[in-house]
């Protein structure tokens, strides 16, 4: 009797031990993963320092795909050319095109936008203009490493601070209502490109059911100065054993200086949530971007960044901060603006990517609430 209750201590006491070097090895791991992310991010910063002072001319293609549900407002296509120039902390961006929505409506897609170190001026569809004092906040450059992450993640700045998670993220509006959470998965290999997998989770704060977020696969080329050369998204309530709501890829990366690389093409594809909740997986939506010159370090004079030409007729709001202190039409009399009327500073609206994944977590939270 009494060596049977000795083995049961000696089973209970070997089970302990067990699942014990388990949890240390889990935990281990876990460490393990923590400091290689770590040590991707810091590496990701010094490399993206390297295109700081930087040109670029691209063309980006829209198509709609066959959703269910085609409002007339949606862009069916589009085609539009852009430059942009990022010189000693001064900023030139420029899009010409035009869109075509539905409806049959065509758009203007003209857009002007200068920072000289000093001052910010901005003219869209050369209907309205803004300058305000400062670098505007959604004024930002061409960034290779997040070329097909601006339209689907919303990543319009580095990606080094978008890898940080909420302690970066939590100060921006659109992901103030999200807890992000990122880790590495480990190496992988994608078009014969070694590759840091990274895992990316989103829950929306109201959530009460939080085992299913929302979860981004993104796929780092170390060989490649950390350039992101793909993305999968996967929308809750579904997950990475359905198909992907959202793919991403770079097709074309070549060197514009020695050691240093540029994507040169890349494809997003965004699938319709409705037709998936049908059963079918179906193109929402396709955005291609052919980089046509990438240049390092361009040296041009600040009237550039500065001589942002105002057509006559067009209405100019003059800002010091977020605070209008000036309204007047370019060419006409200059009028004050109402008291207690505040105009908000003009941003460039993010594509039907983001703004769909942004549309169906609302959605998800609203049907969970009911």
């Amino acid at each position: 009797m009494m060596g049977n209750r000795t083995a049961l201590v000696e089973a209970v006491v070997l089970a302990l031990c067990i699942a014990c070097g388990r949890a240390a090895h889990a935990t281990t791991q876990a460490d393990a993963a923590g400091t290689e992310l770590t040590r991707i991010v810091d590496n990701l910063l010094s490399n993206e320092s390297l295109y700081e002072n930087l040109e670029v001319r691209l063309r980006t293609e829209s198509q709609l795909g066959e959703p269910i549900n085609r409002l007339p407002i949606y862009l069916a296509r589009g085609d539009r050319s852009s430059r942009f120039v990022s010189q000693q902390g001064m900023l030139y961006v420029s899009h010409d095109g035009k869109d075509v929505a539905v409806s049959g409506e065509i758009q203007d897609g003209s857009y002007r936008a200068g920072f000289d170190g000093l001052t910010t001026r901005v003219v869209d569809q050369e209907s309205v203009a803004n300058i305000r004092d400062g670098r505007s906040p959604d004024l930002s450059g061409f960034r290779p490493h997040t070329i097909f992450l601006v339209e689907s993640a919303g990543v319009d700045f580095p990606l080094s601070q978008f890898l940080r998670g909420d302690v970066f993220l939590r100060s921006l509006p659109r992901f103030r209502d999200m807890t992000t959470r990122i880790t590495y998965v480990g190496d992988d290999e994608i078009q014969d490109l070694k590759c840091h997998k990274l895992r990316i989770e989103y829950l929306i704060d109201s959530w009460t059911d939080r085992s299913r977020p929302h979860v981004r696969f993104l796929w780092i080329a170390p060989d490649r100065n950390y350039l992101a050369v793909r993305t999968e998204f996967f929308q809750s309530p579904w997950n990475e054993n359905d198909d992907p709501m959202e793919v991403g890829w770079v097709e074309d990366l070549r060197e514009i200086a020695p050691g240093v690389w540029f994507p040169f093409r890349s494809v997003l594809r965004v699938f319709d949530v409705a037709s998936y909740e049908h059963g079918r997986h179906v193109v929402a939506n396709t955005i291609k971007k052919f980089v046509e010159m990438a240049k390092l370090d361009p040296q041009y004079d600040v009237g550039l960044f500065r001589n942002i030409e105002i057509p006559n007729g067009v209405d100019v709001y003059v800002f010091q901060g977020d605070k209008l202190v000036r309204k007047y039409t370019q060419g006409g009399a200059h009028t004050q603006p109402p008291q207690a009327r505040s105009f908000p500073w003009m941003t460039v609206a993010l594509t039907v990517a983001f703004g769909a994944f942004l549309a169906f977590h609302r959605h998800r939270r609203r049907a969970r609430a009911a």
